[in-house]
């Protein structure tokens, strides 16, 4: 059951210092916004105080001990490993919360913009970046590494591939085989009211869709959860946003997916004995983040920081699922 409803908003502060200033990008709309500066206990970038490792050695991503940019091109991924948080028995659940921007190029003529301010033509699908037309933008996983019997990245280079194909083939070899857990695929910019596009060619296509991975060897799965799709989340570009994503285990054999960002929050319910063959592939841990980027969409920057408090899990404190808000609370 797939449902749009206002969740609480409960944030933990952490150790925060002095705060950052971070103007927006060169083409952004957003106004200047306060990110928290932490001071991270070990060495690491934000926003869960880790390193991230490129799928390849070329990339435009810059890592800091308080700031992640990101000029992502088509196809990159990054990933990231932090300590498992525990997600096998009912009541326990895992939110990753993190100060999200970015900003691109929207070349798209105003006359193929509508119902509420979103384009589906097939030609903007890879000028535009608050057109609905193509794929997901970004493609967020949240994984259990370890549970069956896989690893962790430890360099560069795990998909250094350049060409779409090529580095999904990379990504279904292991240890990305053996991952368990979800991905979130999110068009930022696109308008709540742009609900799904169908492309000749490659079927229909969701702006905010929730996808598992089972007993198939691409890490990134095409097992979506939400049949409709959702809207997304209408982000301004150049504009900070608090992106939350998370999942609580629900029953034995099920899960509570939300995603949140920018006031706009999407649930849906996955009950693993929905297909049976799935089902031994629930996640028991999550340790895992990998964020894809498959498309070209001509993004000038992504950029990622920190927010205090940002991962709660195995039943601590209250389920509030995403939490929207924060950015508010945290800088008046």
């Amino acid at each position: 059951m797939l449902s749009m409803r206002p969740l609480l908003v409960f944030l933990v502060p952490l150790v925060v210092a002095d705060l950052a200033r971070i103007s927006p990008g060169d083409k952004g709309t957003g106004e200047h916004v306060d990110i928290p500066r932490i001071h991270n206990v070990r060495p690491g970038s934000p926003p869960f105080n880790t390193r991230w490792f490129r799928g390849g050695k070329k990339y435009g991503f810059k890592q800091n001990t308080t700031h992640v940019k990101w000029v992502p091109k088509h196809p990159q991924v990054v990933m990231t490993h932090f300590p498992e948080e525990r997600i096998s028995v009912v009541g326990d659940y895992v939110v990753k919360k993190f100060y999200w921007r970015s900003d691109g190029k929207n070349t798209c003529d105003k006359k193929y913009y509508s119902d509420g301010q979103y384009c589906v033509m097939q030609k903007c699908a890879h000028t535009s970046v608050s057109c609905l037309a193509g794929t997901g933008d970004f493609r967020i996983g949240l994984f259990d590494s370890k549970s069956d019997h896989g690893w962790q990245i430890k360099e560069d280079g795990f998909a250094n591939a350049t060409g779409y194909g090529s580095m999904c083939r990379q990504l279904e070899a292991p240890p990305f085989r053996h991952y368990r857990g979800y991905n979130y695929r999110i068009y930022p910019h696109v308008s709540q009211e742009a609900k799904s596009y169908r492309h000749p060619k490659t079927g229909g296509h969701v702006s905010c869709g929730f996808y598992y991975k089972g007993d198939q060897a691409s890490i990134f799965s095409k097992n979506r959860i939400n049949v409709r799709g959702n809207g997304c989340f209408a982000l301004p570009l150049g504009q900070w946003s608090v992106l939350s994503l998370s999942m609580r285990r629900t029953s034995t054999h099920s899960m509570e997916l939300v995603m949140d960002m920018n006031g706009f929050s999407y649930t849906v319910e996955h009950d693993w004995e929905d297909n049976p063959t799935d089902a031994a592939f629930i996640p028991e841990t999550i340790d895992t983040v990998v964020v894809m980027y498959p498309n070209g969409r001509h993004y000038v920057a992504v950029e990622w920081a920190s927010v205090p408090g940002e991962s709660v899990g195995n039943g601590q404190g209250i389920w509030q699922g995403a939490q929207s808000g924060g950015l508010a609370m945290l800088t008046g």
